[in-house]
């Protein structure tokens, strides 16, 4: 049987849908027919095919076969205690019987992790997430026509469960409630979903607290949903069946919010109070069943194994993602099919679908369109080995998603990318042939040479951060060599030797502009908006100038952000448009610290190329010789523009989804290897001004992290394995304890150029550890006897199982360059735990200590960590 439904008219119907063909008269009068012919089903989740949906019956929305007996949209209930909740899910069964589902109503707290669809056979799981738990449920049944009857188990008692499969299509539309408690921000936040069909009537909804249970509990249901006019109605419920009359009313402010009261009654009592709402973003069954299929495509074409030649249906061919467009995302899929056999793509936990906004969606909760879904990729290398390895799990390891963000086109949902072009890096430069450095322009005439670092580096001159910098800190050197200095103090040769003085000349001009007017200016890499200027801290005395501290970031289309630090200035293009926007002129500004100058104001629009500011500048005077300087900080003998700055990224919802990303990973892919083969050139470069060995002799430690990327991010900050955080771990509080200790495990880039497998014990080596105590140093006994005052210990990883490891400790001191220690460790739910064993001058002489799950954190030998920054003083 083949029936057709036109569009019905719906206030939550996804404003960019288009709408579509209406279908013959004749078809129309048949479903007036039939709809007439029965009034109870003038409701459309009540539709369906008397002889069931069979291969070959098109839907309402769909001119094609139906793909599976599993796919499709499902309704059914739950019972939590004695509250009955509602559900609806949307699922599409792969080829292999794997089911991917979206759930409805659900707000990202809820999810099917996964499924399965075998004949008749139908399971899957579901997530319910909330502050302070999660609870999964299983779902086993078998499947015939439009219905799935079985059993629901796990965190619920158990019980039968019936899906019926509806034919209508439903919308999503997301809220915001918070309780107005007259303080300066609501409290309680709280996410709330309605699933609506056709008639706007009600067929699922939940809500769930962002942080707490404190507005209504913990998570529940909604049990009734009304937008009459300017006003919302909510009826709401949880666990334990005591919740009748349970709600709240709310009425639209032309602020943007609607201002109301609740009552809410669970089985510990009852509570009320103000309240305050806001439309979130919305969707559809039918945009989720596309947007699943569009990523259950990709996943088909990986498994399948063969070379993709034409574009993906799934995937826009205008599709952009910053820089990356569809012929070359093509291109990293068949690479990644050379490198792997026997693909295997598992897609879990869909959740945050976003295709549609309402006219009151509030400003905060727009987002772009798109999905989120976690990803498993496995396979077996080509390279040789029988057993799969799990090559990409966003679980563990969240990415970018390159497929995250969603278009419709001719009606259709597809993947096309966050419409970015490639990033650049934020100021004006050139790469010279062969050269180790960049030279970028400056009001002065003569280039600045620039030298580039990774991002998560964890040793200098690389980063003065041993927990791993979460950005790149480029060096600005004033000059390019030797050339641009005079020897002051020396044997007159004009080659630099040990005891002599040599200074940056100005030429006679003693105002300073030769330094001040050698710095790079920060540009707007993209047209995008400045969203704050901060003045961070008032003029310390450390830079050239004396220049307070500024602090400037920039947002642009897709999502990312620059936030540049160490900023002595704001440049005139950016100080003209702040003082057209808020009458502060920033030249003259002088505080107080921490003053936003856009607080209060729209982010300004600035176009690509726009300066934004100056770098400060490391400068010192050299005695004596008036119009010579020197370095200062982290590199003495020449001056220096200090250049950092960050990415902000989110992958979600959530600050676990939120960190500083590498920012080379936002370049064109040509570009990232040629600023490569830059950095290379100059680690490797025995007179380099930043890594030559008179400056920095530990060339073992900082030379292990050669890539531009040493990760993505600093996610996940989990406590999974050693290696999250970037490494980082901080000594967490404990009764007793003083939270002064940092340990980072540093994994060695053996792929970069950089790399000298005969620097470390082995060719086998493969990470680096680091202990660090503030304000230092370590006093530790050594195997002779001897007392080592330690300030940074760093050492190489020997031997390492799940629980122990054997390290080797180097440049202690002249009478102990290398001692030996073996070191249990435990991870858990509190993070990671390390018992150190002896000193020895032998492996062979150390002793395995036993970590007992009893042995308290004795801040001596038992050490215990988090990724909390917590007391440690130095960041």
């Amino acid at each position: 049987m083949h029936l057709s439904y036109t569009d019905r008219d719906c206030i939550f119907r996804p404003r960019t849908d288009v709408r579509l063909t209406r279908l013959l008269a004749s078809f129309l009068a048949l479903a007036a027919l039939l709809l007439a012919a029965d009034p109870a089903r003038a409701a459309c989740t009540d539709v369906a095919f008397t002889d069931g949906f069979e291969s070959g019956d098109t839907s309402r929305w769909a001119n094609s076969p139906v793909a599976a007996p599993a796919s499709g949209s499902w309704l059914f209930s739950l019972d939590f205690t004695g509250s009955a909740r509602k559900f609806a899910v949307e699922l599409v069964e792969r080829p292999g019987g794997q089911l991917v589902g979206y759930l409805l109503g659900g707000t990202r707290y809820r999810t099917l992790v996964s499924g399965l669809a075998s004949g008749s056979s139908v399971s899957f799981q579901l997530e319910l997430t909330h502050s302070t738990a999660t609870r999964t449920i299983s779902f086993n049944g078998s499947l015939a026509g439009n219905t799935i009857s079985g059993t629901a188990s796990g965190d619920i008692t158990n019980q039968a469960v019936t899906l019926e499969r509806t034919f209508c299509e439903l919308y999503e539309q997301q809220f915001a409630a918070a309780q107005d408690t007259g303080g300066p921000e609501p409290e309680h936040v709280t996410y709330l979903s309605v699933v609506l069909d056709e008639e706007n009537a009600l067929v699922a909804g939940g809500f769930v607290g962002e942080d707490d249970c404190g507005l209504w509990a913990c998570d529940g249901g909604v049990t009734s949903f009304s937008e009459s006019g300017d006003t919302l109605i909510f009826g709401l419920e949880t666990d334990g069946g005591c919740s009748a009359g349970s709600g709240f009313t709310a009425d639209w402010d032309p602020g943007g919010l609607y201002i109301g009261t609740f009552g809410f009654t669970d089985c510990s009592g009852t509570n009320s109070g103000d309240l305050l709402a806001a439309f979130g973003m919305g969707t559809s069954s039918r945009a989720a069943r596309e947007a699943l299929n569009g990523r259950t495509e990709i996943a088909e074409a990986l498994e399948g194994g063969i070379p993709l030649t034409e574009p993906l249906a799934g995937l826009s061919p205008i599709f952009l993602n910053f820089g990356k467009i569809e012929p070359a995302l093509r291109a990293e899929l068949n690479a990644e099919m050379s490198l792997y056999n026997g693909i295997e793509v598992d897609l879990r936990r869909a959740r945050e679908l976003r295709t549609s906004s309402h006219p009151r969606t509030f400003a905060d909760l727009l987002q772009p369109f798109g999905m989120t879904i976690d990803e498993i990729r496995s396979g077996i290398p080509m390279s040789g080995g029988p057993t799969p390895v799990r090559y990409r799990d966003t679980v563990s390891r969240p990415i970018i998603d390159d497929f995250a963000l969603l278009g419709q086109e001719a009606g259709v949902w597809r993947i096309v990318g966050n419409q970015t072009p490639a990033l650049d890096l934020p100021f004006a430069y050139t790469i010279p042939s062969g050269g180790s450095r960049l030279e970028a322009p400056t009001a002065g005439g003569s280039p600045n040479y620039i030298s580039l670092g990774p991002y998560g580096a964890h040793f200098p001159p690389l980063s003065g951060d041993p927990s791993g910098e979460a950005k790149a800190n480029f060096v600005g050197f004033l000059a390019e060599d030797d050339s641009d200095m005079e020897e002051l103090v020396g044997n007159g040769n004009g080659i630099r030797e040990p005891g002599e003085t040599w200074g940056y000349p100005t030429g006679g001009d003693l105002s300073g502009d030769r330094v001040r007017l050698r710095r790079p200016a920060y540009i707007a890499p993209l047209d995008g908006t400045v969203r704050w200027v901060i003045y961070t801290l008032d003029p310390t005395g450390v830079y050239f100038d004396n220049e307070p501290h500024w602090n400037v970031g920039i947002g642009f289309v897709g999502g990312l952000r620059l936030a540049f630090g160490h900023l002595g200035r704001i440049a005139p293009d950016l100080r003209d448009l702040v003082l057209a926007e808020t009458g502060i002129d920033a030249d003259t500004f002088a505080g107080p610290p921490g003053t936003d100058l856009l607080d209060g104001h729209d982010p300004i629009p600035v176009a690509a190329g726009t300066e934004l500011a100056l770098p400060q500048i490391m400068a010192d005077p050299v005695p004596g010789f008036p119009g010579y300087y020197v370095g200062g900080g982290s590199f003495l003998e020449y001056p220096w523009a200090q250049i950092e700055f960050q990415a902000p990224f989110s992958l979600g919802e959530g600050s676990d989804l939120s960190a500083d990303f590498c920012v080379y990973r936002f370049l064109d892919g040509s570009r990232r290897g040629e600023l490569q083969t830059v950095m290379d050139a100059d680690m490797l470069d025995l007179d380099s001004l930043r890594y030559r060995d008179r400056h920095f002799t530990e060339r073992w430690q900082w030379s292990a992290q050669g890539s531009l990327c040493q990760a993505e991010s600093l996610l996940p900050r989990d406590f999974s394995d050693l290696y999250t955080n970037l490494g980082g771990w901080f000594e967490r509080p404990e009764s007793g304890t003083t939270a002064d200790e940092l340990f980072s495990f540093v994994p060695i880039d053996k792929a970069a150029a950089a790399y000298d497998s005969t620097q470390y014990d082995s060719t086998a080596v493969s990470h680096l550890v680091i202990r660090n105590v503030w304000p230092g140093p370590y006093s530790w006994m050594m195997p002779d006897g001897t007392t080592a005052m330690v300030f940074l210990a760093v050492g190489e990883v020997l031997e390492r199982t799940a629980d122990e490891m054997l390290i080797k400790w180097r440049d202690f001191n002249a009478t102990n360059p290398t001692v030996y220690q073996r070191a249990a460790y435990r991870l858990d739910n509190d993070g990671l735990t390390i018992k150190w064993g002896n000193f020895a001058a032998s492996s062979g002489a150390t002793v395995p200590p036993v970590l007992l799950i009893t042995d308290p954190c004795d801040d001596t030998s038992v050490l215990c960590y988090d990724h909390s920054l917590g007391a440690w003083p130095p960041l």
